[in-house]
């Protein structure tokens, strides 16, 4: 009983390793099956991207500058040379004074009355009899307001309506031209390229490899 038994045991053993053996052969036959497959794969330059894989091109967030800038404007006023920045200059016509002297009252603001020469009153003979009589129109004064300058002894520069200055005429009154001017301030790397100025796009021919097969 013994025998058959070491026997059986013996006969088990080698129908073991013979499947052992049979199983290692089947993997070598798939690996070197694979092995050749892969050596027969050919493989060529993608001529989309040149075999590069990508593509390149100018960011659009910091057009290619590849740092970030917050720009903004000033505007500032530069003073006009013949005015100094006032906007206005003396008036030549009366010479800063807003009037003119009167020459009809000497700047007096009175002349002789007409109606009684500057006497004051007026003589009347009624029946060879002489009567004095005051003048109305100068109420006995002898003199009457200027009528040209209504008894101010000056008359209002009509150039300059009595200011005494006008509008400068090379700026118009502004006192000089509105100069704007952009200023920018450096916000530091831009993000979106990391200070390059290009991003980088895979191409779609080859996902990014370079090389298609064949």
């Amino acid at each position: 009983m013994k025998k058959y038994i070491q026997y059986f045991v013996i006969v088990a053993v080698s129908f073991l390793t013979a499947c052992g053996n049979s199983t290692n052969d089947s993997d070598n036959e798939t690996s070197t099956s694979n092995e050749t497959e892969e050596e027969w794969e050919e493989w060529e330059e993608c001529n989309n991207c040149n075999g590069r894989g990508y593509f390149t091109q100018e960011c659009s967030t910091c057009k290619g500058v590849g740092r970030l800038y917050n720009r903004y404007s000033k505007t500032t006023t530069k003073s006009c040379q013949s005015c100094g920045g006032f906007g206005i200059v003396s008036c030549t016509s009366c010479g800063n004074y807003g009037y003119h002297r009167c020459s009809q009252c000497n700047s007096t603001g009175s002349v002789q009355c007409p109606s009684c020469n500057g006497s004051g009153r007026h003589t009347y003979n009624l029946g060879g009899e002489i009567i004095l009589k005051e003048c109305s129109m100068c109420d006995g004064e002898g003199y009457t307001d200027c009528k040209y300058c209504n008894g101010k002894g000056r008359i209002t520069c009509e150039k300059c309506w009595g200011e005494g200055h006008i509008n400068c005429s090379t700026c118009n009154g502004t006192g000089g031209p509105d100069i704007t001017y952009s200023e920018e301030q450096d916000q530091g790397e831009c993000p979106s390229c990391n200070g390059t100025g290009k991003v980088r796009i895979e191409c779609d021919e080859c996902d990014g490899e370079g090389k298609i097969k064949v």
